[in-house]
């Protein structure tokens, strides 16, 4: 076991505790601009929806659809983002990590498709929108 000097304990303690609270600013400031809530009422999310949030990140637009909805896909190509998506997470929410010309979800049951800022790091949209629309439910909507 590797026993670290108190001192640097609350060192990382002290530092964690200001990641923290950055990333709670970062997120209020990226309220300001984003308005999930709008996004959120605007999108009618409702307790049957199955919602994939393709580019999901850390989880910040996929936290909020969970609280309204059945189930949310968390898709993203960064593992390491949909870690801190997962940290802590809803049960209704699950990570998916895509590949990149595929969402990797899981056929017919998706009925709404969220993006935000994610179609320009799309390489290959044919196929990716392709292998997506496998994953859509009848009447789906996005």
């Amino acid at each position: 076991m590797v026993r670290l000097p108190i001192r640097v304990a609350c060192l990382a303690a002290v530092l964690a505790g200001v990641y923290l609270a950055g990333a709670a600013s970062r997120d209020a400031q990226r309220d300001e601009w984003q308005k999930p809530e709008e996004v959120v009422r605007a999108l009618e999310i409702g307790p049957e929806d199955v919602v994939a949030d393709i580019g999901a990140g850390s989880g910040y637009f996929a936290r909020r659809f969970a609280r309204h909805a059945r189930k949310v896909y968390a898709v993203d190509v960064d593992a390491r983002a949909l870690e801190s998506a997962a940290r802590g997470a809803p049960p209704n929410l699950t990570t998916i990590v895509a590949a990149e010309d595929d969402p990797k979800l899981p056929h017919g049951e998706v009925n709404l498709v969220f993006f935000c800022n994610t179609m320009h790091h799309i390489r290959n949209r044919a196929q990716y929108l392709r292998n997506l629309a496998r994953a859509l439910a009848p009447g789906a909507r996005g």
